[in-house]
Order: structure tokens, then sequence, then C-alpha cells
């Protein structure tokens, strides 16, 4: 097994991060055990991640080109283990289910794996190993996939009822009752999509009754989902999560079917898994991501439940962090000067729940907090945020400052990161432009129709090997909104200046044929000039002409 570092140490009485998941990633949890995909953008593949006592391992099991279905649960002699599908090496291989071993780390492919079907969401406790089957339906000219559970016991896989034609999301075993997510199919079109009914069910699922919905919640333009699931003796647990919705828990009386839900006060991503009577859940950090989904600027957390999210007890969530523009820059991305330090300010702070209300806010301090940086321009999906050196700990209020020292970055995304980047506790990416700084001088103020200015002028940072241009505004179009002066500017180019070999200075003469006001303009680099990090765009301040 590899062992990670930079998981946090749990704070008393608090939801505490324990992982972070680049993806929607399903969560598993039994015997002190917790099971979920993480990914590895040097290989762009997943991996089988486990976190126990306070150790996060990756168990020596191969990668994944998606993440792991894992579900962990009692083997036959009740030591716990874990399930999880993959598709072996070959073109038309199907996916087959393989169980690990979590005392010894041995890893074996089920014989109950078809050749004929792709297997996925394997759940097992003790002698009973359930999992869902991909089978396909015609209806007319129409052909549907439909995910069928199959329940084993004693060598033989036995078919169990579907219920209405859907994909398996997730599926949990106790005892001889398998519970199901579920997302319907469309009726009768083969359409998929935005504005296509789908529909969310948790199932229950058995021999002797069939499959019965528990509760379901059908969207169309926007997701409202049911996630990942656990159960103790009383009730069944699950997390509503989308597009559409507030994020909540649910719990399901097993006995009478009642359900109950409260707010989460946090962005859910779907995964959820109960163990020991504590709830793990997976985390959108960042609240306007509502609905988005976890990724390299957005790292889901894995988060444990310090208390019963229905109880009465008063429950701190995981810390989140902020991260704001410098003072007077305005707009998004942020626009600042490359040759000045900039300073990036925010706040880490947690809020304490109870029965799913906000009842407090607290600042969390002597909390060392790292600035991470990507680029705009960087690779979508990557993992590209990389450590800069720059630390800070926050104070009264958990308020915090960095600054970046010149010259900043010329297309910069930075992050405020709390814990290491194996824990996920991230503040949204801020993104900002820096320019350079450009001085314009010209030969003359005035000149006749088609009389000739020199246009000369410096450029910091230093730009060597690209061209300044000299334009000429041509029209502006501005607006007052919310007490902001916004403009649309025109421009034409009447020259073009080569920097000089050290690329500080330039120097120009063009004719000119009317007045006007006159700016130097330094243009985002294109491919093959010097790479984004030390490429600046900028303009001077308007120099006024008259011509004629």
């Amino acid at each position: 097994m590899v062992f990670l570092t930079g998981v946090i140490a749990p704070r008393a009485a608090a939801d505490t991060p324990i992982g972070a998941a680049a993806d929607e990633t399903p969560i598993s949890a039994y015997g002190g055990w917790t099971a979920w995909s993480s990914y590895d953008d040097t290989t762009s593949r997943f991996a089988l991640t486990l976190q126990r006592d306070g150790k996060v391992t990756r168990p020596s099991v191969a990668t994944s080109a998606v993440a792991f279905d894992v579900s962990v649960g009692p083997g036959a002699d009740g030591a716990p283990v874990a399930l999880y599908t993959r598709a072996p090496a070959g073109r038309n291989a199907t996916r087959d289910v393989y169980r690990l071993d979590l005392r010894s780390g041995d890893e074996q492919r089920l014989s109950l794996s078809s050749p004929a079907f792709d297997e996925h969401a394997p759940t097992q406790w003790r002698s009973g190993i359930a999992f869902a089957r991909t089978v396909k339906r015609r209806s007319g000219s129409k052909t549907f996939s439909c995910d069928v559970p199959y329940l084993r016991v004693g060598g033989r896989s036995q078919r169990l009822d579907r219920g209405q034609c859907a994909s398996v999301t997730g599926q949990l075993l106790r005892a001889t009752t398998l519970w199901q997510t579920t997302l319907a199919h469309p009726r009768r079109t083969g359409r998929t999509g935005s504005g296509v009914p789908t529909r969310s069910e948790v199932r229950s699922v058995t021999r002797s009754r069939g499959s019965r919905v528990l509760i379901g919640q059908g969207s169309v333009e926007e997701s409202n989902l049911f996630g990942g699931l656990g159960a103790d003796g009383s009730f069944l647990y699950s997390s509503r999560f989308g597009e559409n919705p507030l994020s909540g828990f649910v719990r399901i009386d097993r006995r009478t079917g009642a359900v109950r839900e409260v707010r989460a006060q946090v962005e859910l991503a779907g995964g959820l898994a109960l163990d020991a009577g504590r709830l793990t859940y997976l985390e959108l950090p960042n609240p306007f991501l509502r609905g988005g989904d976890c990724g390299a600027a957005n790292p889901c957390r894995v988060v444990r439940a310090s208390a019963d999210p229905f109880g009465a007890e008063p429950r701190p969530l995981a810390p989140t962090v902020t991260l704001k523009p410098p003072p007077g820059t305005q707009g998004r991305p942020a626009l600042v000067r490359a040759t000045q330090p900039v300073t990036l300010s925010g706040t880490l702070t947690r809020s304490v729940v109870q029965r799913g209300r906000i009842v407090r806010d607290e600042p969390l301090t002597g909390v060392p907090i790292e600035l991470r940086r990507g680029d705009i321009l960087g690779a979508p999906g990557a993992r590209r945020f990389k450590a800069t050196g720059l630390t800070a700990t926050t104070g009264a209020g958990g308020a915090f400052a960095v600054t970046v020292p010149p010259p900043v970055p010329s297309l910069p995304v930075f992050l405020a990161e709390m814990g290491g980047p194996d824990v996920g506790t991230v503040s949204a990416p801020l993104s900002v432009v820096a320019t350079a700084d450009i001085v314009l001088s010209t030969s003359a103020s005035a000149a006749p129709t088609g009389g000739r200015v020199t246009f000369s002028g410096t450029v910091e940072p230093a730009q060597p090997g690209r061209t300044v241009k000299i334009q000429r505004l041509t029209h502006r179009r501005c607006l007052t909104d919310s007490g902001q002066r916004l403009c649309e500017e025109d421009f034409e180019t009447i020259a073009d200046a080569r920097l000089t070999a050290d690329g500080r200075s330039f120097s120009v003469s063009a004719p000119l044929a009317r007045s006007g006001e006159y700016t130097a303009m330094l243009p985002f680099a294109r491919a093959g000039e010097p790479r984004p990090d030390t490429a600046y765009a900028g303009n001077s301040p308007a120099t006024v002409i008259t011509v004629g």
C-alpha cells in the first residue's frame, strides 16, 4: 500500500475532511474502513483509496479509467472486504466484479462475473453478494438499457425484480434486503440530456416482495438526485443533491417508510456512507458551484460528520475558506499591474448547524493557509495548481492575507488551501489578469494631415521579441451600471513598433490622417510567443493629437 500525507488532524466535535476527490466518487464505509476514488492527474486515472485509523492508503490494485463503484462490507467470515468492478485489458472486455481483502491486500476476480454482461454496483453482506447487470430491451424501434439486480448466495446467482427500467447508480446489501438508488430512463423516447424528464428513486428489493420505491423525485431541466446509501438498525440514509434542490440528508424509517429530510447547509456531491453511527459524505466546498462537478479547480472533499444531522446536538461543519481580489480591483478576472505586489485576502470560518439550520458561524484562528497557483490557459481537467511557497496564518475573525510579489504572472488562477492537497479544503478559484506598464510619448501633440509623428515609450516587465501596436480610438460607448461606468471602445492600428532586444523600449514613426486619442497597446501572446506566465498585455494612457 502507498501511504499518503497531508490529512489534517481531526478537530474535536467538528465535521472533519479526510480526503479529496476530483470526481463524483461513490463512498462506502464499514468496520472502521472508508473507501472512495482519488484522481491521479499524472496518469488521468482513478486509484482506489482507503482510510482507517486516520491513515489514508492506496492499495496495490490496478487503476481505473472511471471512479470505482466501491462498496465495503463484511465478508463471509465477518472481516471487512471491498467490492468493485473493473474492465480487464481487452478491446471488448466487460466489467467484472473484484473483491479486495482489506486485511491482507489480496485481490480476486469473482466467479459470478459473466463474459456476456457488464456488472456494476456490487455489495456484500457476509455470504450474500448483490450486483447489477446491464441488459438491453427493445420498445418498437428503440433500444433501451435496463439494469437488473442479482443476489448470489451459496454459489448461485438469482435474478431479482428490477422494477421500472432504470440505471442503478448505487446499491447497499444488509442481510437479505437490497437497497438501490436508480435513475429512471425516459419512456417512449430516445432523447437524453437537458429537457428530458428523469426520475431518481431510492428502492428496496427483496426476493419475497420484489422492488418497491421508497422515495422518488422527478426532474427535467435541472437535476434532482439521490446519492449514496447507508443503513443502521432503524433507518436508511441517503443524500439529495443536484442543480435544482437544496442539498440535504434523507432518512427513511425502515419499519414505517416515513421520510425525513434536513438541510445539509453544504453543497453535497452525492456520495454518502454510514459506519458505527457516523455519516461520511462528499461535499463540493464552493457554494456558488451548486450542481457543478468536482474537479481540479474545485476538488470535492470526503467529510466525516461529527454528529447525527438529524439529532439535536449542534454540529460544526468542516472549514470553509474564501479568497478575495485586491481592494479596488473590478470585475472578474481581477485586473492588476504586473509590476506591483498584489495582496489577496480571505477568511477561514465554519458554520455550526442544528437540525438542518445554521445557528452561528465561527472564525478559525491560528490556522496556516497556503496559496496555490494555476493559469487561465491550463489544460481543462488537469490538476494544474502548484504550490507558490506563499503562506499566511489566520488571525482575528479568521482573516488572512497573502502578498504575491512582482512580477505577477500574466494569467494566474489562485486558490487558498488549508491542510494540503489531499484534504481538499480550498477556496473558489480566483482569476487574475496582470498587465504590463506601458508609457507612451509622442514627438508632437499636433501635426498636419499626413504629417509624421514619432511614437516611443517603455514597457515593464520586459517583453523581448514582442510588438507594440500604436492605435487610435475610433468609437466609445459608455453606460452606468450600479454606479459603475462601463465603456466599450473600438480602435484602429496605425503602426507596429518592434520592441528593442531587451524588450523594454520601442519607437516608430507614422503618418497621421485624423485627430484623436492615441495609445500603445501590447496584445495577449499568441502561439509561439513567450509562455503565458511572462507574456503580458496592456495599454498606455491615451495621448491626444490634433491633426489638420
